[in-house]
Parts: structure tokens; sequence; C-alpha cells
């Protein structure tokens, strides 16, 4: 009878254990190996689309929003720009806590925002060059990442330093693996976003059928834009295509070169592109291309919520913040927005 008892008692106790593993699972994002969890935020990106964007169930107006555009969390960076010897970062407290700030500004927002899209080098290290760093980035950044609010859709694509300066297959691997599609659009009330990755732009040489693939993809896009009353299209991207002028100089790391450019402009420009939102530069600029009242095109880089740079001198530096962007039926305005009030 004791025996039965034990036995009894034994199965009741991992019962309780492998409910209360499965519970820690599905509910704490720090738990390690949480792939679901992961999954259902991070990697909503897929069959080029977002899942619960899908165009087929977002065309009809409803009401003005706003979003939130960032950049750069780039976890690491910080440390690095303050030891220019150092090889691999092993701090980045720093980032951590401006984006903390961030999110929980975005989560007393009210109303809250429609989404919150980050625009790339969401870490420093790049794929490859510290496995073992990047990954504790990566693990910092998607534990910080899951404090903001599960109603706030978090769209994200990918930077330099997601796919490396010269992307490979290996690296675009590793990335779609963290985060789902690495270019996409998607729908909200009748507002075609795109999303794309501007890393083929800079160097596609071991990218050819991928670079190739995805300006097919942008040509679809473009003709479904053009083809189709949207109430607007806008298109996010890492790396902007110029910061002032469509005709300004190339300056290499900065932008992407006027050759390639100037013709995709005109492209967006037909599509009735009006905004392009971008990061990359830590530093805050807003050009234009405009050939008359209908036909223009408004480049906006975003500073980052991490590391600042003061990569033009001539233009003020920028302070780690974020950008608010009011939708409405007719207009779309924006506005920077430090995260440390001063």
């Amino acid at each position: 009878m004791q025996k039965s008892i034990k036995i009894f008692i034994t199965i009741i106790i991992i019962g309780i254990s492998i409910t209360i593993i499965g519970l820690l699972l599905y509910f704490n994002p720090d738990w390690p190996d949480n792939n679901d969890n992961d999954d259902r935020m991070f990697k909503r990106a897929h069959h080029r689309t977002y899942e619960g964007f899908e165009k087929d169930y977002n065309l009809e107006w409803k009401k003005d929003f706003f979003f939130i555009q960032a950049a750069d969390p780039q976890y690491g960076l910080m440390e690095k720009l303050e030891n220019p010897n150092l090889i691999i970062s092993t701090n980045w407290t720093n980032e951590r806590e401006l984006l903390t700030k961030a999110i929980k500004q975005w989560n007393e927002m009210n109303p809250k925002p429609r989404f919150v899209v980050i625009c790339g080098d969401l870490v420093n290290d790049p794929p490859f060059q510290n496995q073992t760093k990047r990954r504790e980035q990566l693990n910092d950044l998607k534990k910080d990442l899951h404090q903001l609010d599960q109603s706030i859709p978090l769209i994200l694509l990918p930077g330099n330093h997601d796919l490396m300066d010269k992307p490979t297959l290996e690296s675009l691997k590793q990335y779609t693996d963290e985060f789902g599609d690495d270019y996409y659009s998607f729908w909200i009330d009748s507002i075609m976003f795109i999303v794309l990755n501007t890393q083929y732009y800079k160097n596609h040489d071991q990218m050819i059928n991928e670079f190739n693939e995805q300006n097919k993809w942008i040509d679809e896009q473009l003709m479904d834009a053009k083809s189709n009353n949207y109430t607007h299209v806008i298109i996010f991207q890492h790396i902007p295509w110029f910061l002032k002028k469509i005709d300004e100089p190339d300056m290499d790391y900065n932008t992407i070169a006027s050759k390639i450019r100037q013709p995709l402009m005109e492209k967006f420009i037909d599509a009735n592109i009006h905004y392009i939102f971008a990061g990359h530069m830590h530093q805050n600029f807003e050009g234009e291309f405009f050939i008359n009242d209908n036909r223009w095109l408004k480049m906006i880089t975003t500073s980052a919520i991490g590391a600042q740079y003061h990569a033009i001198d001539t233009e003020p530096p920028s302070k780690s913040g974020y950008r608010i962007v009011n939708v409405t039926r007719t207009n779309i305005q924006q506005k920077y927005v430090q995260i440390e009030k001063e």
C-alpha cells in the first residue's frame, strides 16, 4: 500500500513539474530555446508578407493612426566607439538601457502605436566574427524587445551589421532563421508598406541571384502600387538612397551609389511613393527628390536608438531617439523624439 502511495505521489510530482516547465516555456521569453514565443514576435515576416497585415484583409481605410520608426539599436557599438582598438564588444549595457526606455515610452502611449519598425543593425558584431558574443547580443536584444506591449506588432529588417558589408548565403540564412524574411510588403488600412534589403545595393558579389530576385519582386510591388489606389505607399530600409539631394555626390559607405539610386527613385515616384524611411547614419537627415507637386519623394533618415555618430560634421549631431509618424488619409507627418529628455 505504501509503495502504491509513493508511486502515486511521484507521478503527481512529475506531472506538476512538466506543467510548470510548459508554462515557463510559454510565458517566459528568457527561458532557453523558447522558439515558439520568439517566432510569434520575431518571425512574422514570411512568404514576402507580414502575418496579420496581409493585403486581402487590409484594403479599407479605417482611421488615422501613427507608428514608430527606429533604427540601429546595435548592441555593442558604444563600447567599440569608446575603445577603437577593441575587436569584440563585451558590454552593451548603455544600448540596453536606451532601448528599454524607448519601449517603456511606446508602451505608455495612448493610443498605442499601430506598429514599431526597427530599420536594421540590430546588434553590432556581424555574423561569423564572434558567434558567441553575437549570440549574447541577440539574446539580450530579444529579451529587451519582449518588453514591448504584445498588442504592438514589431517590424524588423536587416542592416549591414546583420548581413555583413558583403552578404553571403550563410549570413542571409543566419538573419532569416532569426527574424524571418529580409524583404517583404504588408498593408494596413489601404496603405502599402514595402520593406527592402538595401545591402544588396551596396554589394551583391556573392548574392547575384538574390539581388535579381529582389529587383524582380520590387518591380512587381511597384506595378501593384501603380495599378491600385492605395491611400499611401511607404518604404522602409536600412541604408538611405541619399541624405539631402538626389544628385548629391556618392558617399561610399553612407548612401547608395547614384547610378543605382537615380533610376530606382524615378520608378518609386512613378509608383506614387512619397516617403522612404531609413537608418544607418546614426544622425538625422531629411532629403527630397522633387519634380512637381504630384511627383515628389521625401527621404527620411532616422538616427539611432543606440550610439550616435557625427558622421557628417557640417550637419548637427543627433541624440538617441526614434521617429513618430502620424498617418491620415491625406497626409503624413513625422517628428524625431529623443529618448532621454533634456
